[in-house]
């Protein structure tokens, strides 16, 4: 091995270990200027998108370094070509994963702002996307700098993906129905749904398909074009849940009683935690009772305080009731009997 060659050996090495320095410390300080920022505002850094972001960085910098290097000191032709492919390959694949962790971070400190978490939110599917659109990029990049015909390629590319568009237009529609769920929000993973007969939680959003845990206990599969097509009851919105139910009394309650009754209805909701009269009204004279409306509110959307509350209130009325000497009504008839005589008469 020649002197010059030692020398320009010793030289790149010079010139990475500087630029090792100078990034790593560079990495250093914005990280801790960021991590500032962020816990600010009560945000805290993945330490595993973090590393992954500072290590892709760095792998590009240094491979950045070696080909301009390569390129200002000559080896040979032969040698600096291919040398220079390897690094440009290198470079390429670490570019990738620069951009795919450059993208998680952002989304997952956009969902941290908000009190989500990356692991948990549908936007998760989106990074595949990302890494293939990508590689997808990379792939024209070495092509076209190794040589060959790019434009070529991408025409056929293109009639190709025509035709694979016309033989996959339902999965295309789930995936275009996915996007939509995706930025339009209609529901989350864990929003308790009803729809049609349906009900059940969300408990994945895919690319083609969106599976639901029902009140039965099976997973229900569905595609996305069926979702967005169909009307969606989401629970999980409700800031409140109305209630409506209905009760008789026996005809032989004495009218000052029935006139007290819509109060003492109110007065046993308004007892109870998280509920709130709206009305009580003597309905209509049933078949075989007095019957009575209520409506009241729940101020909460969740389905086991709702039944919990309405249970207060049943044994609440038995209770007043039964103090009051009200009964309840249930279905009875009455048959009256006459002899002949009384028929003649």
């Amino acid at each position: 091995m020649s002197s010059e060659i030692l020398m320009h050996f010793v030289t790149m090495a010079v010139a990475v270990l500087a630029t090792f320095v100078v990034v790593s410390l560079f990495l250093k300080w914005a990280v801790v200027k960021l991590e500032g920022y962020y816990k600010s505002r009560g945000i805290v850094l993945d330490e595993g998108i973090r590393a992954d972001f500072s290590r892709s960085f760095k792998v590009v910098v240094l491979g950045l370094v070696l080909f301009v290097l390569m390129r200002e000191i000559s080896f040979g032709p032969v040698a600096t070509r291919y040398v220079s492919y390897v690094l440009l390959i290198g470079i390429t694949l670490m570019c990738i994963s620069l951009v795919y962790n450059f993208v998680r971070g952002m989304l997952d400190f956009s969902l941290k702002r908000k009190g989500l978490s990356l692991d948990e939110h549908s936007s998760r599917v989106l990074l595949p996307v990302v890494k293939a659109i990508a590689w997808i990029v990379a792939l024209a990049f070495l092509l076209d700098n190794f040589g060959f015909k790019i434009s070529t390629i991408l025409a056929g590319l293109g009639v190709a993906g025509v035709a694979v568009g016309f033989a996959a237009q339902a999965v295309l529609g789930d995936l275009f129905s996915y996007f939509a769920i995706l930025f339009d929000r209609p529901f989350r993973i864990g929003d308790f749904i009803v729809l049609d007969t349906l009900r059940g939680n969300i408990e994945h959003i895919g690319l083609k398909t969106t599976r639901i845990r029902s009140l039965d206990g099976e997973q229900i599969v569905l595609s996305n074009s069926d979702l967005t097509g169909s009307r969606v009851h989401n629970y999980r919105r409700m800031t409140r849940r109305r209630v409506l139910f209905g009760f008789g009394v026996v005809y032989q309650t004495p009218a000052a009683k029935v006139e007290a009754i819509p109060g003492l209805v109110r007065a046993v909701i308004e007892n109870v935690d998280l509920a709130t009269c709206d009305r009580a009204h003597f309905k209509q004279f049933g078949a075989f009772s007095l019957d009575f409306e209520v409506v009241f509110y729940v101020e909460s959307p969740d389905y086991g305080t709702y039944m919990d509350i309405q249970q207060t209130i049943n044994l609440g009325l038995m209770k007043t009731f039964e103090a009051q000497g009200i009964a309840f009504a249930y279905p009875t008839q009455k048959i009256y009997m006459t002899s002949e005589e009384e028929n003649d008469a």
